[in-house]
């Protein structure tokens, strides 16, 4: 046991018997993860950040058909958490979440998701990759999507 000097007198110092030291230690762990895992979150929370799609030009159809791959490329890194805005007026067009092959092929009969109503905020998830087109027939033809792949 550790002693400690008071004055002229020693004072036994309390410190858990060594049968209790594993709970105890436990317990400081596990506060510890706790206390990382919140830090983690909120973190990511707060580095989360919020783009306009296009930026001022919106969710229209571009003049170049690699105008939104070129945006991605300006603006990426995306990270998990982050929100893609789309802007368009409603019933003016619509955005559809879409798998590889639709997306290569400007396939809008078979979306994963379709939103319909402008602006309209995505928040980036855990997967793989995100591939957005134009529900507007031709507009993804004329280059009216993108592909992201956030990092996690």
């Amino acid at each position: 046991m550790a002693g400690a000097i008071h004055g002229r007198r020693m004072t036994m110092t309390t410190i858990p018997r060594l049968s209790q030291q594993p709970v105890y230690f436990k317990m400081v762990l596990l506060c510890c993860c706790f206390y990382v895992l919140t830090l983690t979150a909120f973190l990511q929370t707060a580095m989360a950040v919020d783009y306009t799609v296009g930026d001022e030009f919106g969710w229209s159809v571009p003049s170049s058909p690699d105008f939104y791959s070129d945006w991605v490329d300006e603006v990426a890194p995306f990270t998990e958490g982050d929100t893609l805005e789309f802007n368009y007026a409603p019933g003016t067009d619509s955005v559809l979440l879409v798998d590889d092959l639709d997306y290569r092929t400007c396939n809008t009969g078979n979306p994963i998701q379709e939103y319909t109503f402008g602006p309209h905020p995505f928040v980036m998830r855990p997967v793989a990759t995100y591939n957005f087109i134009s529900g507007q027939p031709g507009h993804c033809l004329a280059g009216m999507r993108l592909t992201i792949t956030p990092i996690l």
